[in-house]
């Protein structure tokens, strides 16, 4: 159901289908089939309760299948209901069940990228370098000087599917200035999510919904100076990057960020390395490391599982 959940809390700040399918949340067909749901037991109302998972998977009923559709699950049924009787979720138990199918460890790590930091970067640089990104624009794209940071992996089963990541992060940057920025992320499923960026200065404070258009900025005594207006086109984020880069390239123009996105990237890496640690880790430190979380050689074959990094003991180097 948390698709579900999440789509609903999308659309309820605003976000079309084509934006919920841009996200990778669900379909664009099964996030209409949703609205219409939604519209229908007012769950788009932002002045009432989200509905209960019951009351959700009730209105989706049970999806259609021909008379003669039989389940390839059906022999595993006995092992399915053990595991979800001892909590392990359903991606995991698919991913076991995949690598069933005669896969070789470096296949089964590649098709499982995103819970291997050699392959993914652990959270910090697959997903949450988004948010490094924006807060290395409001820097104008000057390093910290260093980072600390906490981390670790509370709800990820102890399983080979898992991998190594972490799945949650607190870090605090600091530049040479004294200005700080702070980032938490999680992915943890039942739990309050929003995707928001505050920006506070001397001379007032800014928002910023990665979710929805709503975004202001107000001086220090609460006066709005500045707000995206409610009537204005819910444009979406995808598409502006892509006309941007067709306009510049029709108009003879060339966008280059590549050297915002090596620093943006290397602060994400920064953040990881404090967390795993457990130490403040210099941006000098960072950049000179000459660790390498390459495997030994790239076959379809044997592959060691990596090791969960403890703070304290992971040194960086």
């Amino acid at each position: 159901m948390f698709q579900y959940r999440q789509a609903l809390v999308r659309m309820r700040q605003g976000d079309s289908d084509r934006q919920i399918a841009a996200a990778r949340i669900m379909g664009r067909r099964t996030a209409a089939r949703l609205r219409e749901l939604g519209t229908e037991h007012h769950w788009l109302d932002v002045a009432g309760s989200m509905p209960a998972d019951e009351a959700i998977a009730a209105a989706l009923g049970q999806p259609k299948r021909a008379s003669t559709t039989v389940s390839s699950l059906a022999a595993q049924r006995e092992r399915i209901q053990g595991w979800a009787e001892q909590g392990v979720s359903g991606v995991a138990i698919f991913a076991a069940l995949q690598r069933e199918q005669g896969w070789s460890d470096m296949e089964f790590q590649v098709r499982n990228w995103q819970h291997f930091t050699w392959l993914s970067g652990d959270q910090m640089v697959e997903q949450s370098v988004h948010s490094v990104d924006k807060m290395n624009w409001c820097f104008r794209n000057e390093p910290p000087k260093s980072a600390v940071g906490m981390g670790g992996r509370q709800l990820r089963e102890a399983i080979p599917e898992r991998g190594d990541v972490y799945d949650h992060f607190a870090i605090v940057y600091e530049w040479a200035d004294g200005r700080r920025g702070f980032l938490n992320c999680r992915q943890e499923p039942d739990c309050y999510f929003e995707n928001t960026d505050w920006i506070a200065g001397t001379k007032g404070q800014c928002f910023i919904n990665g979710w929805g258009p709503t975004h202001w900025m107000k001086d220090p005594s609460g006066k709005m100076l500045w707000e995206y207006p409610a009537d204005a086109p819910k444009s979406d984020m995808y598409q502006n990057e892509h006309n941007e880069l067709f306009k510049a390239i029709r108009d003879g123009k060339v966008i280059n960020d590549g050297d915002w996105m090596v620093v943006s990237c290397m602060m994400a890496v920064l953040g990881r390395m404090a967390a795993y640690s457990g130490q403040q880790v210099t941006w000098e430190q960072a950049t000179a490391s000459t660790e390498s979380l390459s495997p030994p050689q790239y076959l379809m074959g044997p592959l060691d599982m990596p090791v969960e990094k403890k703070p304290g003991q992971y040194k960086v180097s």
